[in-house]
Order: C-alpha cells, then structure tokens, then sequence
C-alpha cells in the first residue's frame, strides 16, 4: 500500500526559503531571500512510499551470501567452482539457501573468499572494527591470510 507522509523540504531544510544562491541572473544579497522552489515557500513536501508487508520473491536465486564490504570484487555462486587459482571453493557451504533466508536465517560468510576482517569492517583502514588486536597493524598486508581459517576459527569462538 502506498503511503504518503509530510517531511522537511531538503532543498531548503524547512526554512521555506533560499537567500545567497545564484539564481538565473539574480542573487540574493543584503537580508534578501527567495522562496524556496522545492516546497515553495511551505518548508516540508509530501513524501511517498510502498508500505513493507512482505518479501518480494526473486526468481532464480536459490542462495544468499551476507553482504561484505570487500566482495564488490568478487563473484558468488550457488555451486562450488574452481577459478583461476584452481584452488575449489564451496560456495554451497557458506550462505543459506534463499528460502531459509526469507524465514530470517542470516547467511554464513564465504571463508574461503575473504578474512574476518575483511567481513567486518567497512573499508581496509576501518581498523576501530578490526575483529583482532593484531588486524589492528596490517597495513594493508597481513601475514595470517594465507592461514585465515585460523582466523576464523578465532572469530567463531568469539561470535557463535
């Protein structure tokens, strides 16, 4: 159902009003002030929404990985495949599958992909978010991630 609220003008920030702004060939100066041409002069404007009421299905997903700041990169799918590398990754051993995801199961991060804090963190230097005291000084290259299944044993005993 779609719904209708009344929210502060973002273009004048609920002044109703714009002063200092180039204008065309006019510009407010000396007190002067135009009317804001977003809500014209009202300060707020209606805002219109769907109303959630359930999950859209999506046809032909049938697995869910969680999302990771540092997975633009790579590529997710349901089967194991074996890249470039030719090392095997078991995508169908991380994630959950898509129904379980609409009843609330929340996906399992691919381990094989990436690190705990690769996981957890926003950006590389995001260091605040780091899941241990040593990703904390990697600089941007850690001598655990050839082994970071160690790592994530750690993180598990820690989060499950």
């Amino acid at each position: 159902m779609k719904r209708t609220i009344i929210i502060e003008c973002p273009s004048c920030k609920g002044t109703g009003l714009h002063k200092c702004k180039s204008i065309g060939s006019t510009q407010e100066f000396n007190g002067a002030a135009i009317e804001c041409n977003k809500c014209k002069g009202t300060c707020s404007i209606p805002f219109t929404y769907n109303e959630f009421n359930e999950i859209k299905n999506i046809n032909g997903v049938t697995r869910v990985f969680p999302y990771c700041p540092h997975g633009g990169s790579y590529y997710n799918t349901k089967d194991s495949l074996s890249p470039i590398s030719g090392k095997t990754l078991h995508f169908s051993s991380y994630g959950c599958s898509y129904e379980d995801w609409k009843k609330g199961v929340k996906p399992s991060p691919m381990e094989e992909k990436y690190c705990p804090f690769e996981f957890c963190s926003e950006n590389t230097l995001d260091f605040e978010k780091a899941p241990f005291p040593r990703c904390k000084n990697i600089d941007n290259y850690c001598t655990m991630y050839g082994s970071k299944d160690r790592c994530w044993e750690e993180w598990h005993k820690n989060n499950d």
